[in-house]
């Protein structure tokens, strides 16, 4: 198996063209991701988790939304260059995507069996829908779905919102990945569910070999499903390394007041953390870092310069963080 990674970000920029301006919604990020890895990428809302991921499979906003620099390496390919015919054939067959509404992610006028079928079509379009009719079950119980016959003939409408996620997922999974981008997938679900969900994943994976991007609010959910973390803000990558590491020796102020918001069942409080202010508008230019304003230990430098990449606090090779205050802690 290649030592090079399953897909390489390369200074990738972003950009919505506004009538108000140009703003870059994701900024010079770079992070890579290996085969049967799987990276969490965290960070308030806002922050630019979703544009980045979007920006992977270029599914932006129509006349606005564009990719204003770097590359995206995926598979040896630079699909930053692609045409978007090219980019429909990796889309779903190579590249998959789960998105944390399952609502709004099904047809709610066509069956389940229709929507996971034409899943399945994208690998032979002229192959009869009644031939895919028991892959179509098998791909439904290997997301553990109850009773999948029946399910195929019921409409989004009739299952719940923990069954739609799985049929989504089944829908992701159908075309056997490389990559899947989960988007918040369990937002929208409750925390036992939420639990089954992501075992249920993390077992394809396992059997699949496919590398997962987690984009999640959740702490708690990248300490047990991912191999490393990314901490966005203001549409940068500040932090970077193994979950291990960054949970250790969180480096960026940002990431320790993340860290620091999150309860734990071992301390008693009585206010819960919260990290005072908000995250500047994406349409203002900062020189600096742009958690200055909101950072207790900023300085003038911090203000004005943007900090490169240094060796996090842990010192392990693969943690990284973007701070002129690395020694520092809140």
């Amino acid at each position: 198996m290649s030592n090079e990674p399953l897909l390489d970000v390369r200074n990738l920029t972003t950009v919505l063209d506004l009538a108000a301006g140009t703003m870059p919604v994701v900024d010079d990020v770079s992070f890579t991701v290996g085969r049967g890895e799987t990276l969490g990428i965290v960070g308030e809302s806002g922050s630019g988790k979703s544009m980045t991921a979007n920006s992977i499979i270029q599914i932006l906003p129509k006349k606005i939304g564009r990719i204003a620099g770097g590359k995206i390496l995926f598979d040896g390919r630079d699909l930053s260059q692609f045409s978007d015919a090219d980019l429909t054939k990796v889309r779903g067959r190579e590249i998959a995507m789960i998105l944390q509404d399952p609502h709004t992610s099904l047809n709610p006028v066509y069956t389940i069996g229709n929507q996971v079928i034409e899943a399945l079509r994208l690998d032979d379009p002229r192959q009869p829908k009644r031939s895919l009719l028991g892959k179509a079950i098998n791909v439904l119980k290997k997301m553990n779905v109850a009773d999948a016959e029946r399910r195929l003939h019921a409409f989004p409408h009739q299952m719940s919102g923990g069954m739609k996620q799985r049929v989504v997922g089944a829908i992701a999974f159908s075309s056997a990945p490389k990559l899947i981008i989960a988007d918040e997938p369990t937002t929208a679900l409750d925390v036992t569910i939420q639990l089954q969900y992501l075992q249920l994943l993390e077992g394809i994976q396992k059997n699949t070999g496919a590398a997962i991007i987690f984009i999640t609010h959740d702490l708690g959910i990248v300490a047990n499903l991912c191999h490393r973390l990314a901490v966005m803000y203001g549409g940068r990558i500040i932090e970077s390394g193994t979950v291990k590491d960054v949970f250790a020796a969180p480096s960026h102020p940002y990431t320790q007041a993340l860290l620091r918001s999150v309860p734990s069942i071992d301390t008693k409080v009585y206010r819960l953390y919260a990290i005072e202010g908000q995250p500047p508008p994406l349409t203002e230019e900062i020189a600096g870092c742009k958690f200055a304003s909101r950072c207790p230990l900023a300085t003038d430098v911090c203000r004005s310069h943007r900090p490169d990449p240094k060796p996090g606090r842990s010192g392990a090779v693969s943690h990284e963080a973007s701070c002129w205050h690395l020694g520092e802690t809140l």
